[in-house]
């Protein structure tokens, strides 16, 4: 921020340093909460620098002041902070927001003479050489004023000189100007170097072809020399033209002979191998076809035999089912025939009987159906007075019965969309929450291995893992090699050991936020010294590591025989409303204390 602000005049500096903060001037400012995070955590975590940052909402407006120049300049006052500086949107912003530099004016010696006129809403103001702080009581709304000397630290007190600035910019420009005409003409002499080297490379390369054509002229006048004296030698001792023609006749002559001779035993041999090789491919292509017909009747063969295996045993079956179904319907067919006088249902007489049987259910179990029915109201009329009522009341259940399974079918498909819903909704936190305990658990089991015993946190919930009010963590710890691992409870473990894993399971959840300190109050309260012990040297494990948060551990005592690292500092408080300074009954030397400590753990 400090280097993006600039005040327009050196003389009012020092009022600006009187009212922003040094941690402001040194921070980075950022219109994005997001990148705001992602730089501090490089910074901090990756980088380890010790910096600032703030977050500028440039979508506020800069408002006026509350009281215009205007009415206020009769009591000296010349400007408004706001308007003495130059800034980006984001800082001005921000500097708006949070110093109300809008509303705090600048003003002259003769300010001071008129303290009692300016207007309470000025909660500070700058006479030239004071600074005025008007706080109101909250309860008597009595006033009351804080005047301080304005004093600068320097850090504003660079001002940007713009006359300057816009000469050196021309400056610079012209010279930009020079420099770009001196690269033209570098670009132009370069140009024609490129010109010239080519065409000295055309000449080179006309310079070695002619040297290359003389090389070979001379060479073919070497071979003409030696040709020229072959001629002479073989002219001296040539042999006549027609021995010459009837020896190479004759030499022609045999070579064909052969040739034929051997053309002829070529195509013999070959005509021989392409019979093999058809043959062989025939004999090849007709095996592969029979060794696939084989193939596919064996397996044919033993799809039928497994087939045939399998028809074979069902029959069997279906023919011992059938030997007593077909006697029982031998049976009951000679009883129909009885009950209808011998006459089959093919006769003309049977025909008054299919007219009753087609009155009746289709099937058995209808028949038996309606047959119980039957005989119940044959019963119930038989043997109750009041039969037409019990029929009645016996239809309005049946209606009941009837509207009640409706019921029950479409609260069954209501419970089938809501457990749908249910198990919909589960499905986007449960997984998060599941998450979230692994991180506990981690972090949990390896505080209590740190400590060398044993600890873990799981999620729990009851048999129906829809009922949800049943869901809970469950922690189960060990504090020696020869026990198991138990659940946390009063009984199987002592007071101590619940504490411990108290203060650890504080301890996991508290690691998963970053944050730069904690403060443990009395976290040891109840321990014994054993337990007390690796809690406290576990905190200082953890708070030894690099990136890790600082600790503030308050404790009414200090025992004798910890592993105090050098990141551990002991503070000793004597301190409270009865305690005399200069009392020698409340002197304490820290270094004599820590010293008889020490003598008594050697003891």
């Amino acid at each position: 921020m400090l280097l993006s602000i600039n005040v327009k005049e050196a003389s009012y500096v020092k009022y600006l340093e009187n009212i922003i903060s040094f941690r402001d001037l040194v921070a980075f400012t950022c219109e994005n909460k997001q990148d705001m995070n992602l730089l501090l955590k490089y910074l901090r975590d990756q980088q380890k620098l010790q910096v600032s940052a703030v977050y500028s909402d440039t979508t506020k407006k800069i408002m006026q002041p509350n009281i215009p120049l205007q009415d206020i300049k009769k009591f000296g006052f010349k400007h408004y902070l706001v308007s003495l500086i130059d800034a980006p949107l984001a800082i001005m912003t921000y500097l708006v927001s949070m110093y109300q530099l809008n509303n705090i004016p600048i003003g002259n010696n003769e300010v001071e003479n008129n303290i009692d006129h300016i207007p309470r809403s000025l909660r500070c103001y700058f006479s030239e050489n004071n600074i005025y702080s008007v706080n109101i009581s909250r309860y008597a709304r009595t006033t009351s004023t804080r005047i301080s000397q304005v004093t600068g630290n320097g850090l504003l007190s660079i001002v940007l000189d713009k006359a300057k600035l816009q000469k050196l910019q021309e400056r610079l420009k012209n010279l930009q100007e020079k420099k770009n005409q001196i690269l033209i003409n570098i670009k132009e002499k370069e140009d024609k170097i490129c010109k010239e080297t080519e065409e000295l490379d055309k000449y080179r390369t006309d310079r070695n072809k002619y040297q290359q054509n003389i090389q070979h002229i001379q060479a073919l006048k070497r071979r003409i020399s030696i040709a020229a004296n072959k001629i002479k030698e073989l002219e001296m001792d040539r042999t006549s033209i027609d021995n010459i023609k009837a020896a190479c006749t004759k030499e022609i002559k045999a070579i064909i002979k052969k040739q034929l001779q051997m053309y002829k035993e070529y195509n013999t041999i070959l005509k021989d191998c392409f019979n093999c090789v058809t043959s062989n491919d025939e004999v090849k292509f007709a095996l592969a076809l029979l060794q696939q017909t084989l193939v596919i009747k064996e397996n044919d063969a033993a799809e039928l035999k497994d087939m045939f295996t399998n028809a074979r045993r069902i029959f069997k079956q279906h023919d011992e089912e059938f030997q007593p179904l077909k006697k029982e319907a031998e049976r009951l067919y000679n009883e129909a025939l009885a009950s209808t006088n011998n006459i089959n249902p093919q006769d003309d007489a049977f025909k008054p009987v299919n007219k009753a049987f087609e009155k009746l259910p289709a099937t058995i179990t209808d028949i038996n159906k309606e047959l119980n029915i039957a005989q119940a109201k044959v019963f119930c009329m038989a043997k109750n007075v009041d039969a037409e009522n019990v029929l009645r009341e016996y239809k309005e259940i049946q209606s009941n019965i009837q509207n009640l399974t409706e019921f029950i079918k479409k609260k069954t498909i209501k419970l089938e969309e809501m457990t749908k819903e249910i198990t919909k909704l589960k499905e986007k936190w449960l997984p998060p929450l599941e998450q979230l305990i692994e991180k506990i658990n981690t972090n949990f089991s390896s505080y209590f291995s740190a400590m060398d015993c044993a600890g873990e946190v799981t999620l729990a919930h009851g048999e129906d893992v829809l009922d949800f009010d049943q869901y809970g963590l469950k922690i189960k710890v060990k504090f020696r090699d020869s026990d198991e691992l138990q659940e946390l409870t009063r009984h199987f473990q002592s007071g101590g050991e619940r504490t411990v894993t108290t203060a650890i399971y504080m301890i996991s959840l508290q690691e998963l936020s970053r944050v730069p300190f904690r403060c443990v109050d009395e976290i040891n309260q109840g321990m014994d010294a054993v337990n007390e012990n690796r809690v406290f040297n576990l905190l200082v494990k953890m708070t030894g590591r690099p990136g890790s948060p600082q600790y503030f551990l308050l404790t009414p005592k200090l025992l004798s025989d910890l592993t105090y690292a050098e990141t551990v500092t002991v503070h000793c408080v004597l301190n409270g409303p009865v305690i005399n300074a200069d009392d020698k009954e409340f002197e304490f030397d820290t270094e004599n204390y820590f010293n008889c400590l020490a003598s008594t753990a050697d003891i």
